[in-house]
């Protein structure tokens, strides 16, 4: 059983019917799957009629945080002993998207997007920061673009981390490393530490090569709701957190993306993927 949930804000709601509508067209669901859509602050007007009577609308009394949001799938997907499949609303699914998803293992999953792997179908430019407006004309070039990836793409790679814009967390693996830290702020860094708390306690995260979705990204914060200042401030409390809770070292290695502070022997470790060691080195 699956628990599918997303989150609409007032200031990314325009980009949310887009990503249900896909999500309800291109998705095979087990009888028994739920669609939850949270309703952070009181804006959504309702869905689409191709997706009514398939989505459940959970209206927060308060916005919370995008740690607090996972967190109360978590619990309601626990007592059903439900993997949770939670979604940015700024994203269009594409036919095929979620089967990759479906393997059942000690992991955490993720689809491949825009941000990751950018493709070029004849004009239509498919990279990190795009807006509905490049997509909206362009949908057929975006389904060549998946054509194309997926005859090409195979199997699974495993990552030191990945963002949670769409991340399937099974029920084994959140009833052992329990929800996520929710000191982080608004939104930052709880996904980075999701991560060292997985591969600590013996899980994996890999990327699921075959599925590829597009990914607007930031239309709740940083390229929506936010002012430059705002976005600023809310790192600083996520970077500073982290530093607090793990350290220096994997901040620059997690956050910073630098590895050039590791020793020969650490990114030799990095590169071959044994990254529980080289988070227990650099804890120590």
């Amino acid at each position: 059983m699956n628990i599918f949930a997303m989150v609409t804000t007032r200031h990314s709601n325009t980009y949310t019917n887009y990503a249900l509508s896909s999500l309800i067209e291109h998705t095979k669901f087990h009888p028994d799957d739920e669609v939850i859509l949270i309703d952070n602050d009181a804006s959504y007007t309702g869905p689409p009629d191709e997706c009514r009577g398939r989505i459940a609308v959970r209206l927060n009394e308060r916005p919370r945080s995008f740690a607090s949001n996972v967190n109360q799938i978590l619990d309601h997907a626990r007592a059903r002993q439900a993997d949770v499949v939670f979604l940015n609303n700024d994203l269009i699914f594409s036919r095929g998207w979620f089967e990759p998803l479906q393997a059942e293992g000690p992991f955490l999953l993720s689809p491949l997007s825009n941000a990751e792997v950018p493709y070029e179908e004849e004009g239509f430019t498919c990279k990190l920061g795009l807006d509905l407006e490049d997509y909206i004309g362009n949908e057929d070039r975006f389904r060549e673009i998946v054509r194309r990836h997926r005859n090409r793409a195979h199997g699974y790679m495993k990552t030191l981390t990945f963002p949670f814009f769409a991340v399937k967390i099974p029920y084994p693996v959140y009833t052992v490393i329990g929800p996520l830290d929710e000191t982080f702020g608004i939104g930052g860094g709880e996904d980075k530490d999701y991560a060292l708390r997985c591969y600590l306690g013996g899980f994996e995260l890999q990327f699921a090569l075959k599925s590829y979705i597009l990914h607007f990204q930031g239309k709740s914060t940083w390229r929506g709701a936010e002012t430059r200042e705002q976005t600023a401030n809310r790192d600083r409390i996520a970077n500073e957190r982290f530093q607090q809770k793990w350290g220096e070292a994997l901040f620059q290695v997690m956050v910073m993306n630098d590895l050039s502070h590791l020793s020969p022997e650490l990114q030799q470790a990095y590169k071959e993927g044994a990254f529980r060691a080289l988070i227990e080195r650099l804890r120590a």
